[in-house]
């Protein structure tokens, strides 16, 4: 087929000999799904009962050249997955969850092709990209990113109601120097939040040190209180770099933690 600059591509897939509506129709340009392309003037009108669908490009250009796919799957072919990209978690599979983590819930109506993923008292930590995959051949995937900016609570006083953000403070300094062999000590307290936390993380770089295996790290949280201290005894040079308390559904805190090599040396007097 050969179009003209700045004419429309329209193009019409027939799904035949199939006793069953197709689930999901897509449609590629190459290798990638269209069917939800951010490129503008592109459309797709698909109607299941009659198993067709029709792909519009409104003003093509050059670069809309190449090879079209009309790809029909059915549901029992194909299965949906949601994937957290920082760790290339599965979350869910068609509507199973596949973690400990039951705040993840996979959304589906039976006969629509919409599959949602649900995250219940979204928090901080959860912020990242999450990622769709159909399991057609060749695989289909679209990524979504998430970003959950805290809990805001309302407070109301004789001039209306404000709103306030949830977040958590470190009492110390943005930047400390330790002494090798000295303890670092850090207290973290969770402000303007109606509710305890449900938990409070404290990472050391990009790593939760709550649990970690090395001798001498101790956290204490006291949920009431809404406060956590964290305890790491005679630190070490490796124990330089970024602490950040994380409570649940609040902003994080964090500082920077120097840990020097301190040398004396005696000099002889003549």
């Amino acid at each position: 087929m050969y179009i003209k600059s700045g004419s429309d591509i329209n193009l019409t897939c027939v799904v035949l000999q199939t006793p069953e509506p197709p689930s999901f129709i897509y449609w590629y340009h190459g290798g990638h799904v269209i069917n939800y392309s951010q490129r503008g003037g592109i459309s797709v009108v698909t109607e299941k009962q009659t198993r067709t669908s029709r792909l519009l490009i409104s003003r093509a250009a050059a670069n809309d050249s190449g090879n079209y796919t009309c790809a029909p799957s059915s549901s029992d072919s194909a299965s949906v997955s949601w994937i957290r990209k920082r760790d290339l978690h599965i979350l869910t599979v068609g509507i199973l969850t596949y973690t400990n983590d039951q705040r993840f819930q996979s959304l589906h109506s039976d006969g629509s092709d919409e599959w949602t993923l649900k995250v219940s008292s979204p928090q901080v930590r959860d912020s990242g990209t999450y990622e769709c995959q159909v399991s057609t051949e060749p695989k289909i995937s679209m990524a979504f990113k998430l970003n959950v900016v805290g809990e805001y609570t309302r407070r109301r006083n004789t001039q209306g109601v404000r709103s306030f953000l949830s977040k958590a403070k470190i009492q110390a300094n943005s930047e400390l120097y330790i002494k090798s062999g000295s303890d670092i000590n850090l207290t973290c307290v969770v402000l303007q939040t109606p509710e305890p936390p449900s938990f409070i993380y404290w990472y050391h770089g990009g790593h939760v040190i709550n649990y970690s295996q090395r001798g001498g790290i101790s956290v204490v949280t006291e949920k009431q209180t809404r406060t956590s201290r964290l305890l790491i005894s005679r630190a070490a040079a490796n124990d330089s770099g970024n602490y950040t308390c994380a409570p649940s559904s609040s902003d994080s805190a964090s500082v920077l933690v120097h840990v020097l090599n301190v040398f004396t040396s005696i000099a002889k007097v003549a």
